[in-house]
């Protein structure tokens, strides 16, 4: 009587026509992460073969020598291979936008894995990790978000059983890192706000696009400033989000990188801030006149675009651009005023602008609403500007800017 054909062999055909045996088994379910393990193996010449191979993992699966292989793979795993395990299993599912997976990419490339990639992480000790924390604290501005992204995934390790402790739990983080270049005041009070946007407004030309200020960095800058949008909202816009006819703008999306460097506007704004703002009418103007002058320039070159603001292609502008514009115009504005004070000597031109970022006109913005409205709520301005927590507001709300320091100072000394 013939012997009974193993079931999980199958038999397929490979691309060169040429007959071919494999099995697929269950094996049982992973000792870590609880999921269904199964064995494949394919490409053997015969049924014989085959059954062969079957009966001698078959024999691994009774015994449970591969669900014990599996566990010794899981502690000899190095701190690369756990990162591609959190980051396919638990990070990218955990609902964070791709823009964020970017950057968390890029942390742990230029910052752990450069160091650690290769370790296994059973070599991993209390002693290793604060050299490292020692090493890169007095040279990294923010420091603590890389050693939390490392702790973190560490801490999922021991979670998921792939190691027994967590040594982070015994190192010392030190409170500050490297002192950072950037402006501690990054934003403008109305004074200075009023400056650099009248400097704009008097260096451009709506009716032809000329002067020294091109009138769409005049409208970008315009928008920031009296809307409090993110430079990626507002690079991310269409005509189609502008409501002229009620004052308003849909915030629905936000130019952002995925993780492989590539520009979408397919995410919606940080923190999933989804909202309609007003605007007022100076700034819808402005805008109207620049969709003129860019329907005029498209025409002239026969190109078509849905976008407020884009390169000479027609296409998004780069996240970095709009950084570069505005230190170019802190530049030039600095330069004219300290041209005009050399010249005249006149007191109103002593004068320069402090550096900020383009994030710091959000800042502006809301120090701007809280000073000509005190009736404001902070409530309302965190929607407005779609921070996360109330915190964010509430701490521009209680910042005095220095023109109000001046003020309390005048008051007192009028009492005295």
């Amino acid at each position: 009587m013939p012997r009974k054909r193993i079931e999980q062999i199958k038999e397929y055909k490979k691309k060169s026509g040429q007959t071919a045996f494999e099995f697929n088994v269950y094996v049982g379910k992973d000792p870590i992460t609880k999921k269904t393990v199964r064995f494949m193996r394919r490409g053997f010449n015969s049924y014989v073969e085959a059954a062969r191979a079957y009966n001698d993992v078959l024999a691994k699966i009774n015994n449970g020598e591969l669900l014990k292989e599996r566990v010794a793979e899981y502690e000899a795993m190095t701190v690369h291979e756990l990162f591609n395990y959190w980051l396919q299993n638990n990070y990218r599912t955990s609902g964070v936008q791709e823009s964020t997976i970017a950057t968390t990419n890029d942390i742990f490339n230029n910052h752990i894995l450069n160091e650690f990639g290769e370790t296994d992480i059973s070599q991993l000790t209390v002693p290793m990790l604060q050299s490292w924390v020692d090493r890169i604290s007095p040279i990294l501005v923010n420091f603590k978000p890389v050693v939390n992204y490392f702790n973190r995934l560490l801490k999922y390790a021991v979670t998921m059983e792939f190691m027994a402790k967590n040594p982070f739990d015994h190192v010392v983080v030190p409170n500050r890192g490297k002192n950072s270049t950037k402006p501690d005041n990054n934003f403008f009070s109305t004074p200075e706000l009023n400056t650099f946007i009248g400097y704009l407004e008097q260096h451009t030309n709506a009716s032809e696009d000329s002067g020294k200020v091109p009138y769409m960095k005049y409208a970008f800058f315009r928008l920031l400033a009296y809307s409090g949008m993110r430079k990626g909202e507002a690079l991310a816009l269409k005509w189609t989000d502008l409501d002229f006819k009620n004052h308003k703008v849909n915030i629905v999306r936000t130019l952002a990188t995925d993780r492989h460097g590539t520009y979408t506007d397919s995410q919606p704004p940080k923190w999933g801030s989804i909202r309609k703002i007003s605007l007022d009418n100076k700034t819808l103007e402005i805008l109207q006149s620049w969709r003129t002058l860019q329907k005029n320039e498209f025409t002239q070159r026969a190109l078509q675009s849905e976008l407020v603001f884009m390169n000479r292609y027609g296409k998004w502008i780069k996240l970095v651009q709009p950084n570069k514009w505005l230190s170019a115009l802190l530049k030039l504005i600095n330069d004219d005023y300290k041209k005009a004070f050399d010249l005249t000597h006149d007191s109103k031109f002593d004068f320069q602008l402090h550096r900020i970022t383009p994030h710091g006109f959000r800042h502006t913005h809301a120090t701007w609403l809280f000073e000509n409205n005190p009736r404001l709520t902070p409530k309302a301005v965190q929607v407005r500007l779609g921070h996360k927590t109330i915190a964010e507001t509430l701490e521009i709300y209680n910042h005095v800017t220095n023109e109000q320091r001046d003020a309390i100072l005048d008051t007192l000394n009028r009492q005295t």
